[in-house]
């Protein structure tokens, strides 16, 4: 929903640039991770070579849906359509992925819990 807030107080967040001048995904339909949660609410960030004015990356972010079983690994698909466009912690006005250049993948925990948290991925 366009300018709902999309962080949340007490997080944890993590990202890691990929490799050479980005990754071209506009083959794909989406992102597949193996994963073993802990049942915390976790969220996928997607950065891309920005198509907002004024800024140089648009960040694009998709709730990861929960294990069906906890402590068990299991296989996510997150589509590109589950991501929304993200600017300063709000949601925008849909508008298309730049799937050309993926510039940065990332995590976090934005669930207002203030306890440890784990998530493995293979």
């Amino acid at each position: 929903e366009t300018g709902k807030r999309a962080v949340y107080a007490g997080w944890a967040a993590m990202r890691t640039d990929v490799e050479g001048d980005g990754w071209d995904l506009k083959d794909f339909h989406g992102i597949r991770l193996r994963v073993r949660p802990d049942g915390r609410g976790y969220m996928l960030n997607l950065r891309t070579v920005g198509i907002l004015g004024g800024e140089d990356v648009d960040i694009y972010q998709a709730r990861m849906p929960p294990s069906p079983v906890l402590g068990d690994w299991c296989e996510l698909r997150l589509p590109f359509s589950a991501f929304v466009l993200t600017s300063r912690g709000y949601v925008q006005h849909s508008q298309a992925m730049n799937l050309e250049t993926l510039k940065e993948v990332g995590l976090l925990v934005a669930d207002k819990q203030t306890a440890p948290f784990e998530l493995e991925i293979a």
